[in-house]
């Protein structure tokens, strides 16, 4: 996952959740999905919205977070002041 691994070199601590990829391997290091619950969303700077996954309950992220960034679309017909969509 190319974002992750440049989110990574610019120092940034990030972690992933894909129901589809259990483990990611980012050049020497190795990251496990970990669980999308509502406190590791409310403790994350930013979530990253990269898959359109519709296994996804938009709306509980986009409550449970303190900002999110779509890259996907997937935020659009819920407003909310902590979203910011790719190309807006």
């Amino acid at each position: 996952m190319k974002v992750a691994r440049l989110l990574r070199e610019k120092g940034a601590a990030v972690t992933y959740n894909d129901p589809y990829i259990p483990v990611l391997q980012l050049s020497k290091d190795t990251l496990e999905s970990v669980e999308l619950t509502d406190e590791n969303l409310a403790s994350a700077d930013c979530v990253v919205i990269a898959t359109a996954h519709d296994r996804y309950d938009i709306k509980r992220i986009v409550a449970s977070a303190r900002l999110v960034f779509d890259c996907r679309g997937v935020t659009r017909g819920i407003d909310a002041d902590n979203i910011v969509r790719l190309g807006e």
